[in-house]
C-alpha cells in the first residue's frame, strides 16, 4: 500500500548507531545477507490491531528477527507498526518490525541520522543530480546494506534501492541520503493481517488497512474503506526475509 500513508512518525534521533563486529556475528549475517534459517509456524486467520511490543537491546536478542533489530539505529523502538501479525512466530514478528522500520525509511522519510542540515552543510552529487547528505543512523553503507540483507531477500533490498533512489554509497565508503519526505494519508485508521498460505518456505498474508474520510470530530460525512495489498516471507537458504512488503499509512 505503498500510496497510501496517513499519521506517521517524525522521531529524529541523533545518536548513531555502531554496527559492530559482534552484532554481525549475532545477526549471523555478513555483508552479503548470509544467516542460519529459522523454522516457522502459523495459524490461519484475520487478526485486528494489538500494541507493538517493546524491542529488545541487543545484548538480549535471541533469533533472528530479533538480531536484526540489533542491528538498526538507536530510533527503531520509536518508529514501529501500529499491529503485527499475530500468526507469525514471536521470532518472524521481530523481524516484520525490523522490516518496517526499514521499510518506513524508503516510502516515508529518509534519512535515518543526520545534523542539522542547512545550505552549508557537505553534501555529494550523485548520478541523477540530486543532492545526499552523510547519514550517521549507520556506520558506513556497508552496515546499512548488511541491515537490509538481514531483513529482506536481496532483491527486494536491490528493488528499494532503485526505486527511491534516497541512499547510496559515498567514495569513502559512508551512508549518504537524499530527503524524500512525503505526505500522508489522514484517513488512516487501524490495520489488521489475513493469512492467504503457508507453507515451510513461504508465507504469504493481505496487510489490511481501514481509513475514514470522516473530519476531525466526525463533522464532515464519514467514508470507510479499506485497501489491501500482499506482503511475502520467504524461507532462503540464509534464513526468513520478506520478499515483499508495504505500509498501511
Amino acid at each position: 500500500m505503498e500510496g497510501s500513508l496517513g499519521i506517521k512518525h517524525f522521531f529524529r534521533f541523533f545518536a548513531a548507531a555502531a554496527c559492530t563486529v559482534l552484532l554481525l556475528a549475532l545477526c549471523a549475517c555478513a555483508p552479503d545477507g548470509t544467516s542460519s534459517p529459522v523454522s516457522s509456524s502459523a495459524t490461519e486467520g484475520v487478526f485486528s490491531e494489538s500494541a507493538a511490543q517493546s524491542i529488545p537491546a541487543p545484548e538480549s536478542a535471541s533469533g533472528e528477527g530479533a538480531q536484526a533489530l540489533s542491528l538498526l539505529p538507536a530510533d527503531a523502538a520509536n518508529i514501529q507498526p501500529d499491529a503485527v501479525p499475530e500468526f507469525l512466530t514471536a521470532d518472524q514478528q521481530e523481524l516484520y518490525r525490523a522490516a518496517y522500520y526499514l521499510y518506513y525509511h524508503f516510502d516515508v522519510s529518509s534519512g535515518f541520522a543526520f545534523d542539522t542540515i542547512d545550505e552549508n552543510s557537505p553534501f555529494i552529487v550523485g548520478d541523477t543530480g540530486r543532492s545526499y547528505y552523510q547519514d550517521t543512523g549507520f556506520a558506513n553503507y556497508s552496515a546499512f546494506r548488511t541491515a537490509l540483507d538481514c531483513v529482506f531477500t536481496s532483491n527486494f533490498a536491490d528493488s528499494l534501492i532503485d526505486k527511491y533512489q534516497n541512499y547510496i554509497k559515498g567514495d569513502d565508503g559512508l551512508l549518504y541520503f537524499s530527503f524524500g519526505d512525503r505526505g500522508g494519508n489522514i484517513f488512516y485508521k487501524s490495520s489488521e493481517f489475513s493469512l492467504i498460505s503457508e507453507t515451510a518456505d513461504e508465507i504469504r498474508f493481505q496487510l489490511i488497512g481501514h481509513y475514514d474520510e470522516a473530519g476531525p470530530g466526525g463533522s464532515a460525512s464519514s467514508s470507510p474503506y479499506t485497501e489491501t495489498c500482499e506482503v511475502k516471507l520467504v524461507n532462503t537458504e540464509n534464513g526468513w526475509r520478506f520478499a515483499g512488503f508495504a505500509m498501511a499509512y
